[in-house]
């Protein structure tokens, strides 16, 4: 699933589960898969050339440091540490939501 719009592309990791078994399905390995399937697609369908993507955190605030879960850490942080990625300025950085709709998160 891709939602767009000119200026914003948000593809969500699981899609149309209940919240419960979102959070037990998610894994670092489908954030992943889910990232390459959407560039693949921007690329194909939409001729971006060099997509830039970012990963909004699960809890608010990426979980503050694990006050507001753990999550963040376990799961979408070691996702950003890939040595295979190609573009990276913070590789330990996970974005909060609302970063990530302004545009003020970290490249993968």
């Amino acid at each position: 699933m891709m939602l767009w719009s000119p200026a914003l592309v948000v593809v969500p990791v699981t899609i149309h589960v209940a919240l419960r078994d979102a959070l037990a399905q998610l894994s670092s390995d489908l954030i992943v898969t889910t990232a390459r399937i959407a560039v693949a697609a921007l690329k194909a369908r939409f001729g971006l050339a060099n997509p830039r993507l970012a990963v909004s955190g699960l809890n608010p605030h990426a979980g503050e440091d694990g006050s507001l879960g753990s999550e963040d850490k376990t799961i979408v942080a070691p996702r950003r540490r890939n040595p295979a990625r190609r573009r990276h300025r913070d590789q330990r950085a996970v974005a909060g939501g609302h970063h990530v709709l302004r545009g003020g998160a970290p490249d993968l």
